[in-house]
């Protein structure tokens, strides 16, 4: 019998009530049976327990021999016991040890069997396996790639020169003063490049004075033969592209792309301060081609391009332009150096050709940031001609001056200069100087407000910059820009199932 059988009978036996009562009750080995009235005479009860292997525990009561049988009761049948849960989600109905059985040493292990079978100790059930189950508010959300968004760039330029055409030269991003000017208003959906979808769409329309601006010097091949081209049939497609990157790292976009070249892109919510530096309207904004790029490792990337022309959606000639670059990121340094080279002219013979080198050294940390331009290049390699040369550059510092919860303001300027020596880029030649410096608010991602202070200064003995109705040329002049942007973005997530 078990350990625990032999306790709970023990402990049975010892609540049991006195046997010195008139309701004596004898159990004899071999289903004999003495009368219960005269067994007065005698009564004695005598336990043993024994828990070694093979121990039995009995339990006696002796009745004197003489007394006088008498006809018991026929004894009523005990109910069912219930079911008891059997520890694995059902039930099991514990057997019964009968009233007459013999508990004498060769019934011990009948009785050991009984006793173990009503002493069922539910066993641990099996840890079930939860099935997944609906995605929990706490759970970050998983970006599925797809964006979309729009955006309007409102902007009041104060000019001390007040030109009465109200332009403001070389500057195609703002390029009107004296008045509330609406440069661009903008929607555009992109996806991303993701692990489970590597590929990239981006699709961007917009328009506005800073768009037609942009758009002013789309050619249309052909001269007045050449149809279905030029800036009124492209000016309002910011981005129109596709691409793919396969498992080597290889990635291919082909279509209208903001280009590499420069710091700083045409929409003004992303770059560092509001006005554009020289060194970028000097430079394309955008690029119409094709894209392949190549990641190395320990930070560095390589790209080539195959494009119509330096910011022409159209060729104007039969021959496309090229671009390669070598990009090394780590961190929040980036260093990019890059060189565009091609036919730009009509005539697209090697020595018609345009060739132009871009640096750029960027630390984008907080609180503070520091980027660096340099370019320069050249168009023209006739034998004896020096053909045309411009160079230029500038740094920009960023600061944060606070940080809030829901609003954030930044400080950013920049020095600059450019030398055009033979006006190919600005249309006489010069050497420009400028310098601009402003608070940047920024409100929950949705807002952006500008206070800027800009300085233009030209060498060009005949000044640059239109004064006044009659529009005499300034060397200089002072521009105080308050800009406001108000936007929208939506980020396309799903909660990952727990």
């Amino acid at each position: 019998m078990s350990p625990f059988a032999s306790i709970l009978i023990t402990s049975m036996i010892s609540a049991s009530p006195s046997p010195a009562t008139d309701s004596s009750v004898s159990v004899h080995a071999a289903g004999d049976e003495s009368p219960a009235s005269e067994a007065s005479t005698s009564t004695s009860t005598s336990t043993s327990t024994s828990t070694g292997t093979g121990t039995s525990t009995s339990t006696k009561t002796e009745v004197d021999a003489d007394a006088r049988a008498e006809p018991e009761p026929e004894p009523e049948p005990e109910p069912e016991p219930e079911p008891e849960p059997d520890g694995f989600g059902g039930f099991s109905t514990p057997e019964r040890v009968p009233a007459d059985a013999d508990l004498d040493a060769d019934a011990d292990a009948d009785l050991d069997a009984d006793v173990e079978t009503t002493a069922t100790f539910p066993q641990p059930a099996a840890e079930p396996v939860p099935a997944p189950g609906p995605p929990s508010a706490d759970d970050p959300p998983e970006p599925l790639g797809w964006v979309v968004g729009a955006f309007i760039d409102t902007a009041y330029l104060f000019n001390s020169n007040r030109p009465g055409n109200h332009l403001y030269p070389g500057a195609v991003t703002h390029p009107r003063t004296g008045e509330i000017t609406l440069n661009v208003a903008a929607v555009h959906v992109g996806h991303a490049i993701t692990e489970e979808e590597p590929w990239r769409f981006e699709l961007a329309m917009h328009a506005g004075a800073a768009v037609d601006a942009l758009y002013a010097g789309e050619p249309i091949p052909g001269g007045p033969a050449g149809a279905y081209a030029g800036p009124e049939v492209w000016k309002h497609v910011a981005l129109a592209n596709g691409g793919y990157r396969f498992g080597s790292g290889t990635e291919v976009d082909v279509g209208l792309m903001s280009a590499p070249i420069g710091f700083g892109g045409f929409w003004s919510r992303d770059n560092w301060t509001y006005s554009p530096a020289l060194a970028s309207n000097g430079v394309p904004y955008y690029l119409m081609g094709g894209r392949v790029a190549q990641t190395l490792g320990a930070g560095f990337t390589v790209e080539g391009w195959v494009v119509n022309g330096w910011q022409t959606i159209a060729d104007v000639n039969r021959a496309p332009s090229g671009l390669v670059g070598v990009t090394w990121q780590r961190g929040d340094t980036t260093l990019v150096g890059q060189v565009y080279f091609g036919p730009e002219r009509p005539d697209p013979a090697p020595d018609q050709w345009m060739v132009h080198g871009d640096t750029q050294v960027v630390w984008d940390a907080h609180p503070v940031g520091v980027a660096a331009v340099f370019d320069v290049g050249r168009e023209g390699w006739e034998d004896g001609s020096s053909g045309q040369l411009w160079m230029g550059g500038g740094v920009w510092v960023r600061g944060d001056l606070w940080q809030g919860r829901q609003a954030s303001l930044v400080l950013a300027g920049r020095p600059e200069a450019w030398w055009d020596r033979d006006g190919r880029i600005y249309g006489i030649p010069q050497l420009l100087l400028s310098g601009t410096v402003g608070p940047s608010l920024y409100f929950r991602d949705l807002l952006q407000v500008r206070l800027e202070y800009r300085y233009d200064r030209s060498v060009a003995s005949d000044g640059f910059f239109p004064r006044g109705d009659a529009m005499a040329l300034a060397v200089d002049q002072h521009n105080v820009m308050l800009n406001l942007l108000a936007k929208f973005e939506h980020v396309f997530t799903r909660r990952r199932p727990r």
